[in-house]
Order: structure tokens, then sequence, then C-alpha cells
């Protein structure tokens, strides 16, 4: 499977996409085999003013993709051919010669990822795959290279890649390990359950099959148990929260004024653990709505609503306050003291919510 390229990078800000984009290293050789797969002139020929991020094909352009056929007409083709390749030799190569050249390179991968040099490793097996495609070793070992070094998106690539040529348990192992790295701010858990699953597979073929190197397999399994734990902590003091709320917008609504049940609901939105900071605080809340401000401004009685449901109040009662009952003016002011702090309240929520399983990692 070719490593798929976003078509709406431009507009892309989602941190866990898992295409290619142009920022990123495989971003040119990810163009070309999509230039390869639709094979379509580009209209704008050489006039073409976006020829580095276009898909289709311009005049005398070739291909960042090696030729694998010896006896190819090159006056039409349009891909790299071995004897362009200045690190490799021009003489014409048999498949077996591919091979063994290919797996030369693969071993001085081998021996600077031995030395912790993995940008050197990883260009050696980038050569490698360049001269010989069809080698899943040669991507499962650039994707440890890219696990190393963090960038889980082309651990991901990379994996299905050698998955896609002859379904390794090694490839699987870190594309699941992929998923999970870049799946960690998602709030939901069910994703980390297959990622569990399919761990289980892996781990009991590689107990019929004796695969090296698939030996914390258990501690893994552990981990994305207690990534899930923590999440399930945050969903549902969150979630109790957001139903304590709803409740008592509901009886004030209806102007229940049954003081036990509106204690007990207000004891319950503001108990919460101590490390956690509480999401639905009062402060930050519109007595009308009971709903976190968007826009909060002051009314002449001195009170802060959200400026919708304020001026609404204003056209349903009159020239009221909503809370006293008191004539007053139907002119406010914005509250920006209220609007930052309810900003600052915000992105220690954000933090928190990152903090507490950033130790839990898969490097």
């Amino acid at each position: 499977m070719q490593q798929e390229i976003c078509l709406d990078f431009h507009k892309c800000e989602q941190e866990n996409c898992i295409k290619i984009h142009p920022k990123d290293k495989q971003y040119e050789y990810a163009r070309a085999m999509k230039k390869y797969q639709i094979k379509k002139q580009c209209p704008e020929g050489s006039h073409c003013n976006n020829q580095n991020i276009c898909l289709y094909l311009h005049p005398g352009e070739i291909l960042c993709i090696f030729c694998e056929n010896d006896h190819c007409n090159r006056d039409i083709c349009i891909l790299t051919h071995i004897d362009q390749i200045p690190s490799i030799s021009t003489e014409a190569l048999s498949v077996q010669d591919k091979m063994e050249k290919s797996n030369y390179i693969k071993e001085r991968g081998n021996q600077f990822f031995q030395e912790g040099k993995y940008k050197e490793a990883l260009e050696q097996y980038t050569q490698a795959i360049q001269l010989f495609p069809r080698e899943s070793k040669f991507f499962t070992n650039r994707a440890v290279c890219y696990k190393k070094m963090k960038d889980w998106k082309m651990v991901f690539l990379d994996a299905q890649q050698a998955i896609e040529i002859d379904n390794n348990l090694k490839a699987r192992y870190y594309k699941v390990l992929a998923i999970i790295e870049t799946s960690k701010d998602s709030p939901n858990c069910d994703i980390f359950y297959q990622c569990i699953t399919e761990l289980q597979n892996i781990s009991n073929e590689e107990q019929n099959n004796h695969v090296p190197g698939l030996q914390l397999i258990s501690q893994d399994i552990r981990k994305v148990q207690d990534l899930i734990r923590i999440k399930q902590l945050y969903n549902e003091h969150f979630e109790e929260n957001s139903m304590y709320q709803t409740l008592l917008k509901i009886y004030l609504q209806r102007r229940i004024r049954d003081c036990k049940i509106i204690e007990f609901l207000n004891s319950r939105l503001n108990s919460t653990q101590p490390y956690i900071q509480k999401e639905l605080s009062e402060p930050y809340n519109c007595i009308i709505t009971l709903e976190k401000f968007r826009d909060p401004v002051i009314s002449q009685a001195g009170f802060t609503y959200e400026k919708q449901e304020i001026y609404k109040h204003f056209q349903q009662n009159g020239a009221t306050d909503p809370f006293t009952r008191s004539k007053i003016s139907q002119t406010t002011i914005p509250n920006k003291q209220l609007q930052d702090a309810i900003l600052a309240h915000n992105q220690r929520i954000k933090q928190l919510r990152q903090l507490d399983y950033s130790h839990i990692t898969f490097d």
C-alpha cells in the first residue's frame, strides 16, 4: 500500500493526521508514487505554477521511483533507472544483484543504527528501498529509525508498507504502537481496546513463530491498559459534572426551589479530586444558562451574564435584572477580565489532561 498524501493539507490542522504533508520527509517520494498511479499529463504543462505540489506529470519529468524493468523503453519511461543513481553501480543488475546490493546497503544502515546514528541509518534504509522495494524488512528497519526519532506518522506509514508486502509481525507491532502514540489525545477509548486485541494476537503468533524482538508486548499491553484507566477517569469526571450541571439547569429553569436537591447537585459539581482542575466551576458559568461563558457582559446591577442571553431576557421581560428583578438600564459592559480568566482556565484543563499520561510512552 503506497503512502497516502493529504490532499487538504492547506487546511489540515489535525496533529493526529497520519497522511503525508509537504513538510514531511517522505512527501516527494509519496507524491511521485501518486503521480505514477494517476499517470495524467498536467493540462498546464510546463507553465504550471504549482509543480512542487501538482500531482500530474509535466514535460520531461522523471519520477524518483526505481524502475524494475531492465528492458524498458527509456524514451517513454518516466521512472528513475539504476544508472541515474550515483551511489549505485551503473552496470545492469539482475533481480538477484539488486537483492544483494540492497541487503549490503541495509547492513550499513544496521551498523549506523547500532551506533545510535539514526538519521544516517534512515538514509541507508531509504537507498535499499529505492533499489529493491519488495523487501518488507527494509521498511520495518526504517520504521524503527522513525520510532527512535519519535516520528510516529512515518512509523505508521512504513509499517503499513511492510504489512502490504508480507504481513510480518514486527510491522504489525510497530503499526499498533504508532496508532497508540498518535491517538493519545483522543477521548475515545475504543481505539485503545482494539490495539490491545491486536497486541494480544501478535503475542500469540510470536509464541508460535518465535519472532525475535517482540518480547515487550506484555509490557505494552499493560501500558495501554493504564492509558485507558486514565482516560476513563477523566471521561467519567467530566461526564458526571455535565450530568449534574444539566439537572441543576432543569430545576432552576422550572423554578423548582427544592433546597435539598439544589444543594446536593451543587455539592456534586463542587466535589472533585484535588489534582483535577474542575472544568465546570461556578465563576465561569452564566447563572441564566449554567453553561460556560463565551461572551460575558456586566449588567447595571453588577452581575455578569452571557451577552446573548441577557438581551434575550430584556426582549422577553423588559429592562430588569434576571437575578435581582430590579429595573436596570439595558446597557452592558464586556467583562474582559473574566473572558481572559476563562481562556487561561481552559488552557490549564488541556495541560492537565496531557500531563497525566505523559509518562506512558512506547519508544
